[in-house]
């Protein structure tokens, strides 16, 4: 009940594609742009731009740093988290026996890309020269986000929401890997480091659509009538989150720059959203959206119409 056909184990799969079994270690060498310029509005800053390439360059690699930090604490503090509860069948919903056994392969990814990011980390410190700012025990805007509201539940709808956050969160990662590997002039190792994570994202997306699915069609409409106010709010907690400029201004304090650039810079390159719909204008929001319509979570009563409102 509640998946259309029948779940297939994708251990066959695994054992022939997955990173951790066929994949050769990165080696980070000395180049430019360790991380995807574009992804980076600092760097075609005219202020940044008249600091130079060397400038330039260290902004890219604190980026790095950050994304590399942000991946290795999401795998091990969240993703895993969820999958050892679905492996172990420790939810209050109970699953398939094959989608406990999936589990287990994505607990052996996910630990394989955390330490795959801090291995690029300290080749990166060793090559570079340069210390990262980031500081090791910083939350990701996902975390925070989670924390924001986990806290304040209990029981079954605790279980919910942090189930549901995961999934959703393994939907936003994989967009954002296949977003990068779009880009030009990357660094090589960051390339191959970020295509063997899609790869094996892709089928971590698809694996939680389904747990998504499964377990939204065995929840409880008590549970659910109380969702429908809870996802939103987490969901614009996430996407509207700041900490991207925090660390950039981090970032411009630690280039000795006056507090009066900084403030200009940081004013020139990130806008709050607009007036109107966040979940309308947000590519995150659209692409949760487009999964809980996957998922049967916006036939639910109101759930629908909280997102077309807010």
């Amino acid at each position: 009940m509640g998946l259309d056909t029948p779940y297939k184990s994708h251990q066959a799969i695994w054992e022939t594609h997955s990173s951790v079994r066929k994949k050769p270690r990165a080696i980070v060498f000395e180049e430019d742009c360790y991380y995807p310029i574009q992804k980076q509005p600092l760097c075609i800053h005219p202020f940044m731009q008249k600091l130079g390439d060397q400038a330039v360059n260290y902004v890219l690699i604190q980026s790095a740093y950050r994304f590399m930090f942000n991946i290795a604490r999401i795998e091990t503090d969240i993703i895993n988290v969820a999958a050892t509860k679905i492996a172990n069948n420790a939810l209050h919903v109970k699953f398939p026996d094959e989608m406990c056994l999936d589990a287990y392969t994505i607990i052996v990814d996910e630990a394989y890309h955390a330490y795959v990011a801090f291995d690029f980390i300290l080749q990166m410190k060793t090559v570079t020269g340069i210390m990262p700012l980031v500081d090791e025990n910083e939350k990701s805007a996902l975390c925070c986000a989670i924390n924001h509201i986990a806290p304040t539940l209990e029981g079954k709808l605790k279980e919910s929401f942090e189930l549901i956050a995961v999934c959703m969160a393994e939907n936003s990662i994989t967009h954002e890997l296949a977003a990068l590997m779009k880009m030009e002039n990357i660094n090589k190792a960051f390339e191959a480091v970020t295509s063997d994570h899609l790869r094996d994202e892709g089928r971590h997306s698809s694996y939680f659509a389904k747990i998504l699915k499964y377990y939204w069609a065995q929840l409880d409409d008590a549970i659910k009538d109380k969702l429908v106010f809870i996802l939103p709010i987490f969901l614009e907690k996430y996407i509207a989150s700041d900490d991207e400029e925090k660390f950039s201004n981090k970032i411009l304090q630690s280039l000795f720059l006056s507090d009066a650039d900084i403030n200009q810079i940081l004013m020139d390159t990130y806008f709050p959203y607009g007036e109107g719909n966040l979940f309308q204008v947000s590519p995150v929001a659209k692409n949760v959206l487009a999964l809980f319509e996957k998922c049967h979570l916006l036939d639910h009563p109101g759930m629908r119409e909280v997102f077309s409102r807010s």
